[in-house]
């Protein structure tokens, strides 16, 4: 999808949160980049999410709804870049936002030498019963590396919806793998393969995203997280720097409290520091040949999605099909 002289398709996998979806897509409605086209993967919804879509009245925005769940963010991803015929490509959550100059920096960045862009993102919560409001209770680093991902937190190299990449680089990797798929979580395997195939990473120095530091416990999918409508309104109003501002008060509140999570490697002998040791130095991925040694069914992040919606999936989709249904759906 995408005209002769577009420029970027923006991929959004989404599930059941149109009223988060329907704000998250204003900004990138606001970006001081226009020539994008977008792509929203509904991963089977039941509620309004087409209709939330709609009422945006950008044509710019096509919704296709799969008809079976993949339960992961993995294989909606994977049919949007699959539908993709832009040069270049970028993703953004149904629960995340950009600030206004996100795509600018990113494709700027990427200008001038690179494969794929990380933005920094600021991530957010307001979940918990320490929490009495919405607060940023950490930043990504500005200097990481796709090799760092392989023994850093899970939060490494999130959000995708930091990444802007060239689509020939991505095509090189292939498809994003599922959770059952690999012994990593898929965000983490998909940096691993980026890293043995070479591809060249820029990282960006400021911060154009925030991140919904999303929980395992309970369903947290049932809010509309209606405290990041101010955030929104305030980088469609041009007050960008404010919002900054906000966000360096709650880090720095989050770090004297305790509730900023590290993005530092584990310690030097643990476990997982010599297995990502031996990967990079060897290039053979340690974490599927140890999962299938074992003999081990989906990684711990099928789980963690499942019980985000309170459902269970007993079997995923063929990628194939549901790249042929949507496109089917697109005409």
């Amino acid at each position: 999808m995408g005209r002769d002289d577009t420029r970027i398709t923006v991929v959004c996998a989404t599930y059941n949160r149109a009223a988060v979806l329907q704000r998250c897509l204003r900004t990138l409605i606001g970006q001081s980049v226009q020539d994008w086209v977008a792509l929203v993967i509904g991963d089977r919804c039941t509620d309004d999410s087409a209709e939330r879509v709609a009422a945006l009245g950008d044509p710019r925005i096509r919704f296709v709804n799969l008809p079976a769940r993949f339960g992961e963010q993995a294989g909606p991803n994977s049919v949007g870049m699959a539908l993709a015929r832009t040069p270049l490509l970028a993703f953004l959550n149904h629960d995340d936002y950009w600030f206004p100059d996100h795509l600018e920096r990113g494709l700027d960045a990427l200008s001038r030498g690179g494969d794929l862009y990380w933005a920094r993102a600021a991530f957010f919560t307001n979940r918990g019963a320490r929490y009495d409001r919405a607060i940023f209770t950490e930043a990504s680093p500005p200097a990481r590396s796709l090799a760092g991902a392989l023994d850093g937190p899970r939060h490494y190299a999130e959000p995708l919806s930091a990444w802007i990449a060239r689509a020939e680089a991505l095509a090189r990797l292939g498809p994003m793998r599922l959770a059952g798929q690999s012994g990593l979580v898929p965000l983490i395997d998909y940096c691993a393969r980026a890293w043995r195939a070479g591809l060249r990473l820029v990282c960006g120095t400021e911060i154009t995203v925030l991140k919904d530091r999303m929980v395992a416990a309970g369903h947290a999918y049932s809010g509309d997280a209606p405290f990041a409508e101010e955030w929104v309104a305030m980088m469609r109003g041009g007050r960008s720097a404010e919002l900054k501002a906000m966000i360096a008060d709650d880090l720095w509140l989050a770090a004297a409290l305790g509730m900023a999570r590290p993005f530092d490697p584990p310690p030097t002998g643990s476990g997982m520091a010599r297995h990502a040791a031996i990967e990079r130095a060897s290039g053979i991925p340690i974490a599927d040949m140890t999962a299938a040694a074992r003999g081990e069914g989906p990684s711990l992040i099928g789980e963690v999605l499942m019980r985000r919606t309170g459902e269970r999936l007993t079997e995923q989709p063929d990628l194939g099909a549901m790249i042929a249904a949507a496109r089917a759906q697109l005409g």
